[in-house]
């Protein structure tokens, strides 16, 4: 079975089973540590994200270790949305966040870093960026604030 090696947040890395060549079964994940845990629920956990990028910024991870959207069964789905939200609604109370972006990094391409499927849930404020318009389509340099391309033509 072919291998891959995954770079992990601590910096060192971790070689596993392709998870094409698996059927989608990945080892347990680094995320997969209880006392890191800020939140649970049957399918999913939530644990702080060790390179944030605002305060707060969290993982929400599915409990049965995967690598795609496409393998968590509806229960699971809903539970990841569920957790999200919880962990939405704390984060402010705990910082005030004005808003949120949710987002998943599904394979190498899209720059997923740790074989783990795996939600980034990240508080944002008025004023912590110049322009927010666009939010995640800021990816793409130049290619977020649709609208003032659309003003300006």
């Amino acid at each position: 079975m072919k291998s891959v090696t995954v770079a992990l947040s601590d910096g060192s890395s971790n070689t596993m089973d392709d998870p094409k060549q698996s059927g989608g079964s990945l080892p347990v994940s680094p995320f997969h540590d209880p006392s890191r845990w800020t939140g649970e629920n049957e399918h999913a956990f939530a644990i702080r994200d060790a390179y944030p990028l605002a305060e707060g910024h969290t993982l929400v991870v599915p409990k049965r270790a995967m690598g795609r959207t496409t393998q968590l069964t509806e229960e699971e789905l809903l539970a990841c949305f569920r957790l999200i939200e919880e962990v939405k609604t704390a984060l402010i109370k705990e910082s005030g966040a004005d808003g949120f972006n949710v987002g998943v990094n599904e394979n190498a391409a899209a720059g997923q870093t740790i074989a783990q499927l795996h939600f980034h849930v990240i508080p944002r404020f008025h004023g912590d960026i110049d322009d927010p318009v666009g939010g995640i389509r800021n990816i793409f340099p130049g290619r977020g604030n649709y609208l003032k391309s659309t003003k300006e033509g």
